[in-house]
């Protein structure tokens, strides 16, 4: 039989409604949107399911709002670029959507493994380790640095977190508390172990730190926060906080106070090296040329005279090296007495300089003219004698007690007079009759007994001349007698005996009769000493 025209729609309508009726009992329409895509999508109608099943497919719907990832894709950098050269390509596998509105986009199913704290982030160049281990995924991954967690498209609304927009540039979750011009300055100083202090850290590469900077503080030459807790807490939250490469500077003039008093034209190394352990010793460059800008030039004497002589080193700064522009000052070439003491007391009434030259200042070098420079003219008879002579070793005030012969020839002079150490006689009969000049002629440097013989004739006669080498004679055999017995004996007794001896040869042709009783006295002495018998207490007192 024929079949009506109409019979193939009907059974056709039929057939599509009796699958579509098995399809929605074996498999019903998707559950609602996730949160997020929720709050963008809010329709349910066919032109917002095209929003991300596009004819290209899912995942062209998800790039389509989701820029960041495709700018990911694109630059072939991330994680999803990792994954897509892996061959997976596909977005729905990790983040699944119709799973109801409190289903995360972000769950087990997008972690390898399914523990996000597992995740060892093989799609980084720079591996993270160390430190970065123990780290909780949320203490990198959110907004505490203040990136931008909205999508182009969708500027209002913002997320809360999210695992993009970080790089492998320290800086992206540091601050940068040192504030270096390069970013990739952290790894040549800090390793992902300890980040401080810094294990790579080198200062010889920036400024070799020796000698007495190799002791110096940090804060010394940088603004570093104290050890309070709070204020180091503090300074790590704030950028250029530890700004290590502003310091001062790296020459010794934008550190270091000029203390000098003079103006040089040396680099410091001249005299400081930054391995000295001591900077105030630096004196290593100081020549004759570098120290006449100090208004003392160096000649004669001063060449030889070491540093310290002048520049005590326990001394302060200030008096060590004392301004020569100062009121007052006495470091001059003409001023000796700013370095040295007087040690003639004040009683010289010249200065320095007329007795002492800067070529030495004794001796040979002395300038000083007994003649020009005293009122005692030196004669014939005083001037081959040294200074010790007259003017004893250790008094430096050289001045004489008179210019009368018996100040400096006392024991001749109380010889005339009777007086000796231990004996006293009847004055001698020329005392008080002669002046010394009459025996002595002071044109004669050297006199001798011949001198003396011809001024006993010149005021008495020619057989006083004889008597005068008789009497010298006798004198002269008794000492050779008094030294003889000497010679036998020993012990310190006979200390004294010398000193009697010097005193009767001093006083000799003065007073005869005195001179004799002083041998015949140590005569007797040595004589009943006898060979090594001590001398009585009597004896031996003066």
């Amino acid at each position: 039989m024929l079949l009506n025209p109409r019979t193939p729609l009907v059974f056709g309508i039929a057939a599509t409604a009796a699958l579509a009726g098995y399809l929605f009992l074996r498999d019903p329409l998707p559950d609602a949107l996730s949160h997020a895509h929720g709050q963008v999508i809010p329709d349910s109608d066919i032109h917002s399911c095209r929003r991300c099943h596009t004819d290209q497919g899912l995942t062209a719907g998800c790039l389509a709002c989701h820029t960041e990832i495709a700018g990911q894709l694109d630059a072939k950098q991330g994680y999803h670029s990792f994954l897509a050269e892996s061959g997976t390509r596909a977005c729905a596998p990790c983040h699944p959507e119709h799973h109801g509105t409190e289903f995360p986009l972000v769950s087990v199913l997008s972690w390898p493994g399914g523990d996000p704290n597992a995740f060892d982030h093989p799609h980084c160049d720079y591996r993270l380790s160390g430190r970065h281990d123990s780290l909780a995924c949320m203490e990198c991954h959110q907004d505490k640095l203040g990136r931008t967690f909205s999508l182009a498209q969708f500027p209002d609304h913002r997320r809360t977190h999210t695992f993009l927009g970080l790089t492998q540039n320290c800086l992206a979750c540091h601050v940068d508390v040192h504030a270096w011009p390069s970013e990739k300055a952290c790894l040549e100083c800090h390793d992902q172990t300890v980040f401080s202090p810094a294990s790579g850290f080198r200062h010889d590469k920036v400024f070799v730190l020796e000698g007495v900077h190799a002791g110096t503080d940090c804060a010394g030459c940088h603004a570093v926060p104290t050890a309070d807790s709070k204020e180091r807490s503090a300074a790590k939250e704030t950028a250029g906080s530890l700004a290590f490469h502003k310091t001062t500077g790296k020459t010794c003039q934008q550190c270091h106070p000029d203390l000098h008093r003079t103006r040089w034209d040396m680099e410091c190394q001249a005299c400081h090296l930054g391995r000295d352990a001591q900077w105030r010793e630096g004196t290593r460059g100081v020549s004759v040329d570098t120290h006449k800008p100090t208004g003392f030039p160096l000649t004669g004497g001063h060449l030889a005279v070491s540093c310290d002589k002048c520049h005590s080193a326990d001394k302060e700064y200030a008096t060590r090296y004392p301004d020569p522009k100062a009121q007052g000052y006495q470091r001059r070439p003409q001023t000796c007495q700013g370095c040295h003491e007087d040690v003639h007391a004040g009683k010289l009434d010249h200065s320095c300089s007329v007795c002492h030259q800067d070529s030495g200042w004794k001796d040979g070098h002395l300038l000083f003219d007994h003649d020009r420079h005293t009122t005692f003219k030196l004669d014939a008879v005083h001037r081959g004698l040294s200074c010790q002579d007259c003017h004893a070793s250790d008094d430096k005030t050289y001045r004489a007690e008179g210019s009368d012969c018996t100040a400096c020839h006392k024991v001749q002079a109380d010889a005339l007079r009777g007086q000796a150490r231990r004996l006293q006689v009847e004055p001698d009969p020329h005392a008080d009759r002669l002046a010394c000049i009459d025996c002595h002629d002071m044109n004669v440097p050297r006199q001798s007994m011949d001198n003396y013989a011809r001024r006993c004739a010149d005021c008495h006669n020619d057989q006083y001349a004889q008597l005068a080498y008789q009497w010298a004679q006798a004198l002269q055999r008794r000492q050779a007698a008094i030294e003889q017995l000497m010679a036998a004996r020993d012990g310190a007794w006979l200390e004294q005996i010398r000193k009697d001896l010097r005193e009767a040869k001093e006083s000799g042709f003065h007073n005869l009769h005195l001179t004799r009783q002083l041998y015949d006295r140590m005569t007797g002495v040595l004589q009943v000493t006898g060979n090594g018998t001590a001398a009585s207490q009597e004896e031996q007192t003066p």
